[in-house]
């Protein structure tokens, strides 16, 4: 059994270093479910983060792509995937990548995309991405 909370919170906490109520109860339920298991299972199936460091990238890049999209109010995902990619683009090759790429968070201040764009380069290892993948992770 694992806990009804998902590795979203955790990712968040992770990638952020800000911790919320929704995390902690995130860990604390897994640690709990782990002890009950007698450590018979790994915990990563209880924290239900991913197992390898390139699926916990992965991973993470995909939530802030979705916290990305949702600060749009298209209601297609396909169009918010197309609008992503370019302002993903353009935040890499034009924007304040080239500035925050050695930085650990984006500045206080910027705007709820921006925060979610940075994270996404961040843990894409400052790589653009197609609407194709975006749309995979949004959709």
């Amino acid at each position: 059994m694992t806990p009804p909370l998902r590795g979203d919170a955790l990712l968040e906490a992770l990638s952020t270093g800000a911790f919320n109520q929704d995390a902690m109860v995130a860990l604390l339920l897994a640690a709990q479910m782990w002890l009950a298991s007698g450590g018979t299972t790994s915990i990563n199936r209880f924290l239900r983060l991913p197992a390898t460091g390139a699926q916990l990238k992965k991973a993470t890049r995909n939530y802030w792509l979705r916290k990305a999209a949702d600060t749009m109010n298209d209601p297609s995902s396909f169009k918010r995937a197309c609008y992503l990619e370019r302002e993903l683009n353009a935040f890499i090759t034009r924007g304040p990548w080239a500035t925050w790429r050695e930085w650990q968070h984006p500045p206080e201040g910027c705007s709820d995309l921006r925060r979610c764009l940075f994270y996404v380069a961040k843990f894409n290892d400052g790589e653009g991405l197609t609407d194709r993948t975006i749309y995979q992770a949004v959709k």
